[in-house]
């Protein structure tokens, strides 16, 4: 088993949620163009070191598959935070932080509180759109 054994959920596949590079649970994720997940900072990292400065591209860390800088006109150290997120792989991601216990509550950490995500606590229904819905449970 790998470093991430404490980051999985039962019945999800480890490498849904683990970093390919890291081999850590994903953090600030991005997706490449191939489909595959990968921690910002890996992703970075990554770029920076198999940079190819005529071409504009690297290859994905997990399939090698050739992958085309979002823009010309960016230096590589830009690169990964260009590339998407994944709103679902961020809603398991969710799921997997709660479950570990270091799931930050919306509302406060939105107030830069450091309080812990409970149920109990806050009601949060969370929309795919930019809108949250919160109900203080009393």
């Amino acid at each position: 088993m790998s470093a991430s054994t404490d980051a999985t959920v039962p019945g999800l596949p480890e490498n849904l949620i683990c970093c390919p590079i890291c081999k850590k649970t994903l953090k600030a994720l991005k997706c490449l163009p191939c489909l595959h997940l990968v921690c910002l900072k890996c992703l970075n990292v990554h770029i920076i070191t198999c940079e190819r400065k005529k071409s504009h591209s690297f290859p994905c860390p997990v399939c090698g598959e050739p992958t085309q800088a979002p823009s010309k006109e960016l230096k590589p150290e830009k690169w990964a935070k260009h590339f998407t997120s994944n709103s679902l792989i961020d809603s398991v991601m969710d799921a997997v932080q709660l479950k570990n216990g270091d799931r930050k509550c919306d509302p406060c950490r939105n107030t830069r509180k450091r309080s812990l995500a409970s149920r109990g606590a806050h009601l949060v229904v969370r929309h795919f759109a930019a809108r949250a819905l919160v109900v203080t449970a009393e």
